[in-house]
């Protein structure tokens, strides 16, 4: 929610599942893409959120990494 994330592993069983819990939700990742399409208006409304490029780029930046890096879930 505020953007910080950390598991520490103690043992390599648990790393499919820490990595499982990184996994981008598909409304997340259908609103980052949006907010970073070349063609997003300034201000528009998805899934019932007001989303401004300008504002929110970075965070979409961030969740399409993730998704990239451990998938969509």
């Amino acid at each position: 929610l505020h953007g910080l994330t950390g598991k520490t592993a103690i043992h390599p069983a648990q790393i499919e599942v820490i990595e499982r819990g990184y996994q981008v939700g598909g409304d997340d990742y259908a609103m980052a893409s949006a907010i970073l399409a070349p063609d997003a208006a300034a201000v528009f409304r998805l899934q019932d959120v007001f989303c401004e490029p300008v504002t929110h780029r970075r965070w979409a930046m961030g969740i399409l990494e993730r998704a990239r890096m451990f998938g969509i879930g």
